[in-house]
């Protein structure tokens, strides 16, 4: 009986943070179309700058915001080439892992949370970070079965 009481709970904090999400994600889509902003790196930057908060709490996936934000930022194309480092942890927080490469490292941060790293369905996001601390490039993905 504590089981489901403990499921209900979880699933009425889950839809919580998703109407936040959305109301977020609308009210970030009506600003940055209300005051002209066009561009797709200001679109991307002002969506993080709204939603950073909330990705945060979320630091090991398991209430979905983040997998919402990835798929939110894979849509709407966001590039984050050329960016530092401080600014990237500024809107991500500290990363889940950071993984050392002959041509820098890896910002590892977890997307969902499915008990263990290997499960499969278990969704990362990956930013390359390269010597002098810029970013590379992002990569989103995800463990198969």
């Amino acid at each position: 009986m504590i089981y489901l009481a403990l499921i209900a709970i979880n699933m009425k904090f889950n839809l919580l943070v998703f109407l936040l999400f959305v109301i977020s994600l609308s009210s970030c889509h009506r600003r940055a179309t209300d005051s002209g902003i066009q561009t797709k790196v200001s679109r991307c930057s002002f969506f993080l700058k709204e939603n950073s908060n909330y990705w945060k709490r979320d630091s090991l996936g398991s209430n979905g915001f983040r997998s919402l934000a990835a798929d939110t930022i894979q849509k709407m194309g966001c590039d984050f080439s050329g960016y530092s480092e401080e600014t990237i942890t500024s809107f991500f927080g500290e990363p889940n892992g950071k993984i050392d490469r002959p041509t820098g490292y890896l910002l590892r941060y977890q997307l969902t949370d499915y008990g263990y790293i290997s499960h499969p369905g278990q969704k990362y996001m990956d930013i390359r970070i390269i010597k002098g601390g810029l970013v590379e490039d992002i990569r989103f993905w995800k463990v198969d079965g």
